[in-house]
C-alpha cells in the first residue's frame, strides 16, 4: 500500500513539474510567417488545388507529344526452319536470317506516333487546364499574401495588447500602493474621506481595466494560435 502512494505521488509530482516549468514557445514575426505559410489550412488547400490543376495541365500536354511504344517478343522453337549441313553453312549461312536457322527467335519493335491534327473538343480541354492552373496560381498567391497581412496585422495586435497589460499591471500595481497609503493616512486623520475614496475608485478601475486589458490579449493570442495552426502557448518576440 505505502508502495502505490509513494508512485502516485511521483507521478502527481512529475505531472505538475512538467506543467510548471513548461515553457512557451518563443516566436518572431518571421517564425509566424513561416509557420502559417506552411501549417494554416487555407495554404494548403490551395497548394493541393495548385498541384491538381498542373498535373491536368501537363497531362492535357502530353497529349500533343510524340507517344514511343516498345515492343519485345522471345520464341522457342522445338527446332530451326531450316537445318543446313555443316558444308553448305559456309555457303549459304550469311545470306540467311539468325531467326531461320536457329531454334531461338528474339523480336523487337519501336512504334513512334505524333498527332497531327487535334479535334476542337480536345483544343479546348487543353485550353482549360490552363485556364485552370492561371486561376489556381492567382488564387494560392493571393491566399499567401491574404495570410501574410493577416499574420502581420495578429503578431503586432497581440503584441501590442501584450504591451499595454504589462503597463496596466504597473498601473494597478502604483493605484494598489496609493490606496494603501490613503487608508493609513485616512486612519491617521490626515486626510478626508473624499481622498480615500478617490484612491479606492481609482483602484477599482485599474483592476477593471486590468481584467479587461487580459480578456483581450488572450482573445488576441487565440486568435494568432488558430491562424498559425498551433495549439501550444506561444510568447511574442519583438518590439
Amino acid at each position: 500500500m505505502k508502495k502505490n502512494i509513494n508512485i502516485y505521488v511521483l507521478m502527481v509530482t512529475l505531472l505538475l513539474g512538467t506543467k510548471i516549468f513548461a515553457e512557451s514557445k518563443k516566436l518572431t514575426l518571421d517564425d509566424c510567417l513561416n509557420i502559417v505559410l506552411s501549417k494554416n489550412q487555407q495554404i494548403l488547400q490551395a497548394k493541393s488545388k495548385l498541384a491538381q490543376a498542373s498535373y491536368k495541365k501537363h497531362e492535357s500536354l502530353s497529349a500533343y507529344l510524340p507517344k514511343l511504344q516498345g515492343q519485345a517478343r522471345y520464341t522457342k522453337l522445338s527446332q530451326a526452319q531450316f537445318q543446313l549441313p555443316p558444308s553448305a553453312t559456309a555457303l549459304f549461312g550469311s545470306s540467311l536470317s539468325p531467326s531461320m536457322t536457329s531454334d531461338k527467335i528474339y523480336t523487337l519493335n519501336f512504334t513512334v506516333t505524333q498527332l497531327l491534327f487535334a479535334s476542337f473538343k480536345m483544343y479546348e480541354f487543353s485550353r482549360q487546364t490552363w485556364i485552370n492552373y492561371e486561376i489556381a496560381k492567382q488564387e494560392y498567391e493571393k491566399t499567401k499574401t491574404d495570410l501574410t497581412i493577416k499574420t502581420k496585422e495578429s503578431f503586432y495586435r497581440t503584441l501590442l495588447t501584450k504591451n499595454i497589460l504589462d503597463v496596466t499591471r504597473e498601473s494597478l500595481e502604483i493605484s494598489s500602493e496609493s490606496l494603501q497609503v490613503s487608508t493609513f493616512l485616512y486612519n491617521e486623520g490626515r486626510v478626508s474621506y473624499f481622498d480615500l475614496s478617490n484612491a479606492k475608485i481609482t483602484f477599482l478601475n485599474a483592476k477593471t481595466s486590468l481584467l479587461k486589458t487580459e480578456n483581450g490579449y488572450k482573445l488576441a493570442k487565440e486568435s494568432l494560435q488558430n491562424l498559425l495552426n498551433i495549439n501550444e502557448d506561444i510568447e511574442l518576440l519583438g518590439k
